[in-house]
């Protein structure tokens, strides 16, 4: 099969990391439970104030080596090899802007030294004809994808957990994602 990967919160943890820095810069102790949307406007616990989730992860990413930086999601590089092991075609599909190609394909190269990146800010959905299956955690991009006759598999994070419908199946982990794959 052809499988595409998404990159943020996928094979990288970047919601942990990004609210590690909003932490350390408002002094507060925000976890990804937290953030129950993408869009998530986080309230200050001292003096209320709004602080904009969405808008400080953008910023992070102009951060010099900010990405290089974020962790792997556990299991994530051991799944690709496993993927690519059993003949599967694998490749990261991102909603990353290509002006962070570059950071992007460290993280590629960490997960596999051959995995090819695609960038798509558009939108996945206009990607349904290059792969199988899709293994992403974004509400919107999953429901698109699923709309335009794409096969999702969402990746189990706080703000995907109201979907509905859900426009593919939901796995905790890439143990559980790879074992979906063999049933598919």
């Amino acid at each position: 099969m052809r499988i595409a990967v998404d990159v943020d919160n996928v094979v990288v943890e970047m919601t942990p990391h990004v609210l590690k820095e909003i932490n350390r810069k408002y002094g507060t102790k925000f976890t990804p439970e937290d953030i129950t949307e993408w869009h998530t406007k986080l309230q200050h616990p001292t003096d209320g104030r709004p602080i904009d989730y969405t808008k400080e992860l953008f910023e992070q990413y102009d951060v010099p080596g900010f990405m290089e930086g974020v962790p792997l999601t556990p299991g994530a590089k051991e799944g690709i090899q496993e993927l690519k092991d059993k003949g599967h075609k694998v490749f990261l599909l991102t909603g990353r802007d290509k002006k962070y190609a570059e950071p992007t394909m460290v993280t590629a190269k960490q997960l596999h030294p051959d995995l090819k990146v695609i960038h798509a800010p558009e939108g996945k959905q206009n990607y349904v004809n290059y792969f199988d299956v899709l293994l992403d955690d974004s509400p919107n991009e999953i429901k698109n994808v699923g709309l335009a006759g794409g096969n999702t598999i969402i990746f189990d994070r706080p703000w995907n957990r109201n979907m509905s419908p859900l426009y593919g199946r939901r796995v905790a982990d890439w143990p559980q994602f790879l074992n979906t794959i063999d049933d598919l």
